[in-house]
């Protein structure tokens, strides 16, 4: 067994991390954005807040409704009542005077301005919270990882 005592010689490499990509020229280094790079998030939910008060100033349901609101106390800002709107927001009626999407309004009258409007209306509070909170969630992740010009 004069072969066992011979040692094979062996040049091992350094094992390279998952995270060292940094001379591999085929893998995307991964930046991360500053939080500071999520504004148009941000202008969105400005928008959206912003047409929502529109809307419930446009609606004043104090006045149209013959004092028949829920929470009375905020006035003008009034919500319908729950029977007709239970989402806490502005009539139907309302939501299609400022732009609401009804196939009738596209097809009969040709009013294709109101694809551009409708996805900043929300029937109530509950829609609106609930919207934001999904665009803040997955917007800000998006624009973390794609930019805000993707």
């Amino acid at each position: 067994m004069a072969e066992s005592s011979e040692f094979i010689e062996m040049k091992l490499s350094p094992v390279k991390l998952a995270a060292d990509n940094s001379e591999d020229p085929l893998v995307k280094p991964n930046r991360r954005r500053r939080r500071g790079d999520t504004w148009v998030v941000s202008v969105l939910v400005i928008i959206q807040i912003g047409v929502f008060i529109a809307t419930m100033l446009v609606n004043d349901c104090w006045t149209n409704s013959q004092g028949d609101c829920a929470l009375p106390a905020l006035g003008r800002f009034s919500f319908q009542p729950l029977p007709e709107n239970p989402l806490l927001g502005p009539s139907q009626s309302k939501l299609d005077e400022m732009g609401a999407l009804r196939r009738s309004f596209l097809t009969e009258y040709h009013q294709t301005w109101r694809l551009f409007t409708f996805p900043f209306l929300h029937a109530g509070l509950f829609h609106l919270f609930i919207n934001l909170c999904s665009v803040i969630y997955v917007g800000i992740h998006l624009e973390q990882e794609f930019g805000p010009r993707a």
